[in-house]
């Protein structure tokens, strides 16, 4: 990062910076390592997957395992495609406007790329870091899910009847065996079958914890709620921002809510799952991608709740005010840090 702070109305603009992209830097050794971390997110996937799940045993008498078995209310198809969906349009809309309609004159600020003779816009170049740090998110938080999906081993509220495979579980799969002896090796009819649909379904009822719909959902609903609340400051439509992460809040917490009702998750699961999806996006936001708030700014704010009130300001105020004078605009700030930082006060 170039040049020093300037403040006031007398802050000259820095002029564009233009960098032209050759292929050797798109295939240089930090490009590399990059797209190594992005695979090595997804080999515990796949490893786990290959092993198989944790073969937990079971108490005949469990009433949390003897539910029907009920198709997805939400199918994980269609929570992926709008889950990647919506974050994709949102980001790219928002960067958009927030470089055509701000007056903060973000394109003076940004660095402006080419390729092969051809000029990327600003706003593009912006939104495609923010989506690849969103699709890096995505992979660790699916990584996790299934990592601890397929150690721990829970069943699922529907295990007994579709271990059966809808036969009479009671006689079937415990047998003579009482309520109190705990089984391990039960035999179960779809462990048998040749049909590859309820051999799936059967694997699949070994996966209850955590709920992979809700930590897949609230980390994309999350990350749209920090984008908007931290990158696009210069809004001044409150309650309509408020109104759109309501909204997408709600859509995770239904997506959740019908894993309960569909018999596919207990509860715990299902919090479990959204207590990931959040910490997941948080991490990735604040520490991952420096470009969305400034952290020095917000631990001021933290500290400044804790402190007394002063000539009728809240402690938070003071404190804001006095750091807002020695940090950055991040907004200003592309994860290159390459631009010119911008007073705030």
């Amino acid at each position: 990062m170039s040049g020093g702070a300037v403040a006031g109305k007398d802050a000259q603009k820095s002029p564009m910076k233009h960098r032209i992209i050759h292929w050797k830097a798109i295939v240089s050794l930090r490009n590399a390592i990059e797209l190594g971390s992005i695979v090595c997110a997804c080999i515990p996937f796949l490893v786990v997957r290959y092993l198989g799940a944790y073969r937990r045993g079971f108490f005949c008498s469990d009433t949390d395992i003897m539910y029907p078995y009920k198709d997805d209310t939400v199918p994980f198809s269609i929570l992926a495609m709008t889950g990647c969906l919506v974050p994709l349009l949102v980001v790219f809309s928002g960067e958009f406007f927030r470089f055509t309609l701000s007056r903060s004159h973000y394109n003076d600020y940004e660095t402006h790329y080419e390729l092969c003779g051809l000029k990327i816009p600003a706003f593009l170049s912006s939104a495609v870091r923010i989506n690849a740090l969103f699709a890096y998110g995505a992979l660790i938080c699916v990584s996790v899910t299934d990592i601890t999906k397929y150690s721990v081993g829970r069943l699922r509220p529907h295990f007994l009847p579709v271990c059966a495979n809808d036969l009479d579980w009671a006689k079937i799969v415990c047998g003579n065996s009482t309520g109190n002896t705990y089984i391990t090796d039960p035999f179960c009819p779809a462990a048998k079958s040749t049909d590859p649909a309820v051999l799936a379904r059967f694997e699949d009822s070994r996966l209850s914890f955590l709920s992979g719909h809700s930590s897949f959902s609230f980390y994309c609903a999350f990350f749209v709620i920090y984008y908007l609340e931290t990158r696009l400051k210069w809004m001044n439509m409150r309650f309509f921002k408020a109104f759109f992460q309501s909204v997408v809040f709600m859509g995770a917490a239904l997506c959740g809510a019908s894993r309960v009702r569909d018999n596919k998750h207990h509860p715990t699961d299902v919090l479990a799952g959204s207590f990931l999806g959040f910490v997941v996006a948080t991490v990735v936001v604040f520490v991952v991608g420096d470009y969305f708030l400034d952290r020095r700014a917000l631990r001021a704010k933290v500290r400044g709740y804790f402190k007394t009130t002063e000539n009728g300001k809240c402690g938070g105020d003071i404190e804001a005010a006095a750091a807002g004078r020695q940090y950055v605009d991040m907004d200003f700030i592309d994860s290159g840090k390459n631009s010119d930082p911008k007073m705030v006060a």
